[in-house]
């Protein structure tokens, strides 16, 4: 009978120790899942943060992309109307085609 208890009390401890590390590799396999997850949601967080970072500069170089094209139109601008004005000037100042022609045709006559 002491024999039998021994065995039965053995097995009983080797069936246990079975549970014992399925359990601990369970917990180990879950552990290392919580782990994977939490390091996973981290490189999202990281990856975010840099997306963020870049539409944030992209939005400041836009801002400044109009700004400058704003500027360049102005400058556009002004220069046009220089010319225009120099334009209007030197049409004042000259003599019309036909004033022109007309003086011709009157020096050939007398020629």
């Amino acid at each position: 009978m002491q024999y039998q208890y021994e065995t039965q009390a053995c097995e009983l401890k080797n069936e246990q120790d079975k549970k014992d590390l399925l359990a601990k590799a369970e917990l180990q396999q879950r552990e290392k899942e919580r782990n994977y997850f939490i390091i996973g949601f981290a490189l999202v967080i990281v990856l975010a943060g840099f997306i963020f970072r870049s539409y944030r500069q992209k939005q400041k170089a836009n801002i400044l992309i109009a700004q400058q094209k704003h500027e360049v139109e102005e400058s556009r601008k002004e220069i046009l109307d220089s010319i225009h004005y120099a334009k209007r000037i030197q049409k004042a100042h000259l003599p019309t085609l036909s004033y022109i022609e007309k003086n011709l045709n009157r020096l050939q006559n007398k020629g």
